[in-house]
């Protein structure tokens, strides 16, 4: 079993989202970045989430965010730009657990997605780092995540 990345994960999660995410993320205007995380230790550093990501996904759900797609990308692109107004953002953190299993030809174990909102993500943050710490823990980003889901 090789080690995933963070563009499987995002394999994973666009395949959750358009199959059992359905169900909860039925409306329009979501936004997310999802970061994976590796190792026994299981703390997210908060440098991971950079703070442009954390200001874009507060737009998405305040005064709006703006985003061109680049004419560069490979491929054909579906439109050149999106406007997102009024929906949610959220961090969604992508643990490997190395048990499971998985379809022939992918990398990893099973991953455990905690879907946080940025409102939470943000609280729970700065009441880390008022308290002198740099990352955190898997069970508290546990504790004010809206969703646990296995894919």
């Amino acid at each position: 079993m090789s080690l995933m990345k963070e563009s499987d994960f995002q394999t994973r999660f666009g395949a959750w989202l358009r199959t059992s995410g359905q169900g909860y993320f039925c409306k329009s205007g979501f936004a997310f970045e999802l970061k994976l995380v590796r190792g026994k230790d299981k703390r997210l550093p908060f440098q991971k989430v950079a703070a442009h990501q954390e200001a874009a996904l507060e737009a998405v759900e305040g005064g709006g965010l703006y985003f061109k797609l680049s004419d560069f990308a490979p491929g054909l692109k579906p439109f050149d730009c999106v406007w997102m107004k009024g929906g949610r953002g959220y961090l969604v953190v992508g643990y490997e657990t190395g048990r499971g299993q998985t379809s022939p030809g992918e990398r990893g174990g099973r991953i455990e997605a905690v879907i946080v909102c940025i409102g939470a993500w943000l609280a729970l943050k700065a009441a880390e780092v008022a308290k002198g710490r740099r990352s955190v823990r898997r069970e508290d980003l546990e504790a004010v995540a809206e969703r646990v889901e296995w894919m």
